[in-house]
């Protein structure tokens, strides 16, 4: 076979593989013995290009079975995944009737300064937006812990009012008994009776007890959340501002070790794919920082190590992270709380001042209490409850 190794170069090629090698290895195919014999060529930019072992055992139609479209669309998918999603545009370069050189899909995926380059290479403004695409992220999180707090508040809140209700039932009783009336009888400053009994009550409601000092610390935590989210607001809003105004644009997605291009296969001979002849299907990845959320670094070799038999294992998404979900995210956190203040009202007997308390909710702040609000659990534990 050193008729085909040597059409386009010697046959000492290719020299010892070094650490800057990008050939990945994969169990996807059966295949016939390698016929091309090459090196993974690499952008003066230092971007790499991968290799797989599709890329040297043989040109595409005479894989068995032959490679075609659907197999290039899935492996570019996984090269260009970011965080297990489709969040880019896997750009596939080649289908099964032609293919491209190395400078070509270069030119393509690395782009310029022309206003018409489907996505460009800017290591410095891609640095600056990833150091910005945290920044509504740490937003999501303080507002979570703000919510949070809230919510224990309100639940604390509600306890407390439960105790105070439990506490004025007993002071009525207690007014009302015949010890209470024969005291007041033979009482001569009958009003200083009164105010005794009047001041017991309020200590005895909100002056101590688990209620009281929840309460209590259910207000600093509310006070030190705010002033944490009003200082990430300040902070972050500014730097999501920046990256919005200079991030929304699509940008060449490299993986981590500055790998860009996918040489799939070879199409129309076994040129290696920068030689002049060549003619192979290959795939870069364009990426907007803006709807591919934190990071978005592509999987590059790593997605490709867990692709076998052709089946890609990504998630299909159109554009855009899932976002936090604040809410759901704040009653994870505090669910406990809520949950343990919750059940001191039911042993006062007072599981009616719960409803009452997401009626409220509702009636002043619908879109707070339909997406935050916990109504449709609690009236599942009343409807429990009632059975």
């Amino acid at each position: 076979t050193c008729w085909l190794k040597c059409t386009y170069r010697p046959c000492s090629w290719p020299p010892a593989p070094t650490a800057d090698t990008m050939r990945i290895s994969l169990p996807l195919l059966p295949t016939a013995a390698a016929q091309l014999n090459c090196q993974p060529p690499t952008d003066p930019l230092g971007l790499t290009t991968v290799f797989t072992t599709m890329t040297e055992s043989n040109m595409c139609k005479h894989h068995s079975p032959p490679m075609e479209d659907a197999d290039f669309v899935q492996q570019c998918e996984a090269f260009c995944a970011i965080n297990g999603r489709q969040l880019g545009l896997p750009l596939v370069m080649g289908t099964s009737t032609f293919g491209f050189g190395f400078e070509d899909m270069r030119d393509l995926c690395v782009g310029g300064t022309d206003s018409d380059d489907v996505m460009r290479y800017n290591e410095s403004q891609i640095g600056f937006c990833r150091s910005r695409s945290g920044a509504l992220s740490q937003i999501e999180t303080e507002a979570a812990a703000f919510v949070g707090a809230v919510e224990v508040f309100k639940a604390e809140q509600v306890a407390l009012r439960a105790k105070m209700q439990a506490r004025v039932n007993e002071l009525q009783t207690e007014l009302r008994s015949a010890e209470f009336q024969e005291e007041m009888d033979r009482a001569v400053d009958k009003m200083s009776v009164l105010r005794t009994k009047f001041q017991e009550f309020r200590e005895q409601s909100a002056g101590s007890g688990s209620s009281a000092t929840e309460f209590k610390a259910a207000i600093e935590e509310v006070k030190d959340s705010g002033e944490s989210l009003k200082r990430v607001m300040d902070e972050s809003l500014f730097q999501f501002s920046e990256f919005l105004a200079s991030c929304n644009e699509m940008f060449l997605g490299v993986g981590t070790q500055s790998e860009f291009l996918l040489d799939i296969c070879s199409q129309a001979n076994v040129a290696c794919v920068d030689a002049d002849q060549a003619e192979h299907v290959g795939c870069c990845c364009a990426v907007n920082p803006v709807t591919a959320g934190q990071g978005f670094q592509i999987a590059g070799s790593g997605g490709l190590l867990n692709t076998l038999n052709l089946t890609s294992r990504i998630e299909r998404r159109a554009a855009g992270t899932t976002p936090t979900n604040v809410c759901a995210e704040a009653r994870v956190k505090v669910q406990d709380q809520v949950d343990a203040a919750e059940e001191r009202v039911r042993a006062l007997g007072q599981e009616a001042l719960l409803q009452e308390q997401q009626d409220a909710l509702a009636a002043s702040y619908a879109e707070y209490a339909a997406s935050c609000g916990a109504g449709r659990r609690l009236q599942a534990r009343l409807s429990q409850a009632n059975v």
